[in-house]
């Protein structure tokens, strides 16, 4: 009896490199975030309760259910930008400097909370499952930068900027009684 699980398809299967990240994947305003180090992750958080029952000494099929879910994508960037900056610090604006013809920098401040603008449509991990050339694509919807902006940069080195980008879900829809999860995993279909 073999001892591994290997089988003629395995090596079609593999989820290879680290992927791209793009910003509002599959909308007209689609772009890639930009070049990345030490590769990028997928996250689908959940709470889940086990509820309990009065003199049954386990877990019961069936008796579980979700609490909460959170999804977040993290991108280690290398390429910066002032598109980028404004993203991994919510509700930065941009402005020329100076305020002058001769402008030689943007001016990235902030002076306000975070409005609806500043959440983007989706943010999605692209890469490459090694028997397939259709790929595989994590989306997260709703997506915001919510953590802390961190750049550190040493001699003979380039500077790494992790954002982490959240999903949320939107009130419009759960409003009307869709509380889908804001994460998708569009897997690709094996072809013979």
């Amino acid at each position: 009896m073999k001892q591994h699980g290997v089988t003629k398809e395995t090596v079609k299967r593999f989820l290879v490199d680290a992927g791209a990240v793009f910003v509002n994947y599959g909308e007209t305003d689609e772009r890639k975030l930009g070049a990345t180090r030490g590769g990028n992750s997928f996250t689908v958080e959940q709470e889940v309760r086990e509820m309990e029952i009065d003199g049954v000494k386990g877990k019961v099929k069936g008796a579980r259910r979700v609490i909460s879910v959170s999804a977040a994508i993290v991108a280690n960037l290398i390429e910066m930008t002032a598109e980028n900056f404004k993203l991994a610090l919510a509700g930065l604006d941009s402005t020329d400097y100076p305020d002058t013809a001769a402008k030689t920098h943007d001016s990235l401040r902030r002076n306000r909370e975070i409005a609806d603008s500043d959440y983007l449509k989706n943010i999605a991990l692209v890469g490459n499952i090694s028997g397939t050339d259709t790929p595989i694509i994590l989306m997260i919807y709703n997506a915001l930068a919510d953590g802390n902006l961190e750049l550190s940069t040493e001699d003979k080195n380039e500077a790494g900027l992790e954002v982490t980008f959240s999903a949320h879900f939107d009130p419009a829809d759960l409003e009307v009684g869709d509380d889908t999860e804001p994460y998708e995993i569009r897997f690709p279909i094996e072809t013979p």
